[in-house]
């Protein structure tokens, strides 16, 4: 047994005072003191080298593991709902993440997290994920513990903030099949406060936007459901994005079943889409947003693994980018984004090539080099035309998607102060030439190829236009841009969506032009 270099020496308190006799006491005293507490520790270490005693593990307790705890008022609390979504009454391993807000947590200071169910601190596992904000914040931790989950199942808590003083449990290895159970943030208000999604706001706070509000949000809870019973998870409903769509319906009501639906379609997409073709996807059928968000809520590292690997396959296009001939907006769009998205699960992330070679991308690089060249791409009048498959004419739904990836860009990478400018002359220029005030809707191209109608109305493509308005209203202060949204969304009434295809188009991002303050 090691001995304890305390067990025969105490710290001696150090003595101050005034000058004079009292002084020179202490002074003395404290003096006698330290010499004993020397002659103690060096007679000590004598003792254990003359014994052969080269190494003492030392093994801390918890106590001396952690460090002290936190200021109450630098405590941070996320109210969590456990949620059971089969085999309910039985002790359950919850596994899944938990987004954080901008700001609220740092990689290093994960051991200053509790998990508290019922009221009562437990044996938790709390992993740092390998996404951030773009202050180097965490964007969302991994959190493990056991529970029984029944019909009226604890409260819970995350506490940040706070040392643990109940056992860490080893890492968990997350669950890539459909979860029997989950903890979930419990409010929504939380939940649209960590950005997940993009900005938004709760579907609370939009019925007070007015009748056109509720119906939009009222239209998309009848078409979801009636389209998940026809068509569930498959991967093939996931085109423009309907695991975002789902998850932002979490972000934007808390009802676990849109969590539920958004993690089973995110998975089918990424297993039976993305890997099937080892990554190469094109660039219209890349709905890599809701794989990025599959990572960060479930810790799933093949979905990161997809993210990354799909961005470098779409990198090929970027020597192309400013070539009118061979790319459109929505090309670069999705390049933008996949970049940006990669950059968020890892900075320098690592990939490996079709041909099995590894290698590590500098996403960051790459933003920088597309938008060096979206600045080019755009014309004075702020179009995109391109000579792919339109004859020199701009599609509006495409400088749309090209508009929300450079918002994202803003918002996940670097706020580069060319970016509302662009995005602002795009809008305009698409507002001037291409919106039908009588139908409500944008025109699906401002020219196009002979024999080809690209003047009819398009009112299924509007929430693909629509986002980057709430947005650009408040960068710029300009309430034109709120005003032009709400006729964006009264025109979307009209459209139609009992298509899986159209669905997605009006709601995948149409959420984020809610978010105006």
């Amino acid at each position: 047994m090691c001995p304890s270099l305390a067990s025969g020496a105490r710290r001696a308190p150090v003595a101050t005072g005034r000058a004079g006799a009292v002084g020179r006491a202490v002074t003395s005293w404290a003096a006698s003191v330290v010499a004993s507490v020397v002659a103690s520790v060096v007679a000590t270490l004598v003792a254990w080298l003359a014994a052969g005693v080269t190494a003492c593990a030392v093994t801390p307790t918890l106590a001396q593991a952690q460090p002290a705890d936190a200021d109450p008022a630098a405590v941070r609390t996320v109210a969590l709902r456990l949620v059971r979504f089969e085999g309910g009454g039985r002790s359950a391993r919850v596994v899944n993440g938990i987004p954080l807000p901008m700001g609220w947590l740092r990689a290093e200071q994960v051991g200053r997290v509790r998990v508290v169910v019922g009221g009562r601190e437990v044996p938790a596992a709390v992993v740092p994920l390998a996404s951030g904000h773009r202050d180097g914040s965490l964007r969302a931790v991994l959190i493990a513990f056991d529970a029984t989950i029944g019909l009226d199942p604890p409260e819970a808590e995350l506490q940040i903030g706070r040392a643990p003083t109940t056992p860490r449990l080893r890492p968990p290895a997350p669950t890539d099949g459909p979860p029997a159970a989950a903890v979930l943030p419990a409010r929504p208000e939380y939940l649209v406060s960590t950005g997940l999604v993009g900005a938004t706001r709760t579907a609370f706070r939009t019925e007070a936007m007015g009748s056109v509000y509720r119906a939009y949000d009222a239209r998309f809870a009848a078409a979801a459901d009636r389209l998940w019973g026809l068509e569930g998870e498959r991967w093939e409903g996931n085109y423009y994005d309907r695991a975002l769509l789902y998850y932002a319906a979490w972000v934007r009501t808390g009802r676990p079943e849109y969590w539920r639906r958004a993690t089973a379609v995110a998975r089918a997409y990424r297993r039976d889409y993305l890997e099937k073709n080892d990554y190469g996807t094109s660039p219209h059928w890349a709905q890599l947003e809701g794989v990025a968000l599959h990572y960060e809520l479930t810790g799933v590292e093949a979905s990161r693994t997809a993210v990354a690997r799909s961005a470098w396959t779409l990198g090929a296009y970027m020597p192309r980018l400013e070539n009118r001939e061979l790319v459109d907006a929505r090309i670069f769009g999705r390049v933008l984004q996949s970049a940006a998205l990669a950059w968020r699960l890892g900075r320098a992330a690592p990939y490996t090539s079709a041909a099995g070679e590894a290698g590590t991308a500098d996403w960051g690089a790459r933003l920088d080099e597309a938008l060096d060249k979206v600045t080019r791409f755009q014309t004075r009048e702020g179009r995109y035309p391109t000579k792919l498959g339109t004859c020199g004419a701009q599609q509006a739904f495409m400088a749309g998607i090209l508009n929300e990836a450079l918002v994202g860009v803003y918002r996940t990478y670097r706020p580069d102060p060319r970016i509302p400018g662009l995005v602002r002359r795009s809008v305009e220029s698409l507002w001037r030439t291409e919106w039908l005030p009588a139908e409500g809707a944008f025109r699906m191209a401002d020219g196009g190829c002979p024999g080809v109608n690209w003047q009819q109305a398009a009112p299924d493509l509007n929430g693909l236009i629509v986002a980057p308005l709430g947005w650009l209203a408040r960068v710029t202060g300009d309430e034109r841009y709120l005003r032009q949204r709400d006729a964006i969304f009264a025109g979307m009434a009209r459209a139609w969506i009992a298509g899986g295809k159209q669905f997605n188009q009006s709601y995948a991002t149409s959420y984020r032009a809610l978010a105006d303050e």
